[in-house]
């Protein structure tokens, strides 16, 4: 029973991307000390307080003593170590040099966890803005107006015209609030089932990226991901093939990974990577083509990867505070606008009743 509740405990332990970079970084550190990984490793577990990533660490020292490289025993655990973190340590192994894939791990995750933070706290504000204004608008409808209607009624008298239409805005919604919920619900069964499907992903993907305003985000961070991944990977010594690989299998967008899947049939059909870009202009601009044109011609693919994602990393956030400049104004606006509407169309119906 102690072990069945030990083992619950550890499934619902979450182990954050912050605890697996410490980890790595001082995984490197003592491999760069000279110890052997075995004695690595269980020197982590000693000192590792979550629960979860602590039996990761002893199933992995497990299968290392049994003679499993560490990149396969952490083949076990895809959702803690994810894919680019696993293919770059089985490089640093066949190469002899494991702490410094960590190290490039390391940093590279911490970049992405920044880079990550940067785009939920940009879109944090004008999420909670709409949702407030949406709250508001349906709690004055459904709650405070129709309680005040009857007393309008009861006054008498000629109603103004945004006093009436807020009348018949708030029956409507009353009227159909079952029905608007039903559909609510049916559109987003439609969407989760979507999702389920290939020709549904795509489509939903593909509208992402064509949406207005936050299209272009969406199409910035995939550059940004895309570059930033292939840059390790080259640095570590994978070559392109299987970079472009491990960039589709980690990539979540279906429209990313059927491009890269297209790229990898092309450059081993002797086709240049830059070439096969040129196929899918809407994820990959002419910048990103030409210079990765650049870094082929050069042999300098991994500098050029490093530059593309620094360049549009730069540009995302510029247009990250742009689109929160233009955003916060025009949410504010609407929801002034709303409560406004509202306000003024109950006091004009109170002093149309008080006239009569």
């Amino acid at each position: 029973m102690k072990q069945k509740l030990e083992m619950l405990l550890i499934r619902l332990t979450k182990v954050k991307s912050a605890e697996v970079v410490l980890l790595l970084k001082q995984l490197a550190a003592l491999i760069a000390s000279g110890l052997p990984l075995v004695p690595c490793l269980q020197t982590l577990i000693e000192q590792t307080t979550n629960r979860r990533l602590r039996y990761t660490l002893i199933k992995i020292k497990e299968d290392v003593e049994q003679g499993k490289p560490l990149s396969e025993a952490m083949d076990s655990f895809p959702r803690i170590f994810p894919l680019t973190m696993r293919s770059t340590v089985r490089v640093g192994e066949a190469s002899g040099l494991l702490e410094g894939a960590m190290e490039q791990v390391a940093e590279f995750m911490e970049e992405d966890a920044t880079f990550r933070g940067e785009i939920i706290t940009a879109l944090i504000y004008p999420a909670i803005v709409f949702s407030a204004t949406l709250g508001v608008t349906f709690f004055m409808v459904l709650v405070v107006i129709p309680q005040i209607i009857p007393f309008l009624e009861m006054m008498g008298g000629e109603m103004p015209w945004n006093t009436r239409l807020l009348v018949n805005i708030t029956a409507w919604a009353k009227d159909n609030v079952v029905s608007g919920a039903y559909g609510f619900g049916m559109v987003v069964s439609v969407f989760v089932v979507a999702q389920r499907t290939q020709r549904g992903r795509l489509g939903i993907d593909r509208l992402k990226m064509k949406m207005p305003l936050f299209g272009q985000l969406i199409s910035y961070a995939i550059i940004v991901q895309f570059a930033k991944t292939m840059h390790l990977l080259i640095t570590s010594g994978v070559t392109i093939t299987e970079a472009l690989r491990t960039v589709r299998d980690v990539d979540k967008n279906s429209i990313v990974r059927r491009a890269v899947d297209v790229c990898i049939g092309s450059v081993l059909l002797g086709e240049s990577l830059s070439e096969a870009m040129g196929k899918f202009k809407l994820i990959f601009p002419p910048l990103v083509r030409s210079m990765t044109r650049v870094g082929e011609e050069t042999g300098t693919m991994d500098a050029a990867m490093k530059r593309i994602g620094d360049i549009h990393y730069s540009v995302l956030k510029s247009y990250i505070k742009k689109l929160n400049a233009a955003l916060e104004p025009l949410l504010l606006i609407f929801l002034g606008l709303m409560v406004g509407f509202v306000a003024a169309a109950m006091i004009g119906g109170i002093l149309a009743s008080y006239e009569m």
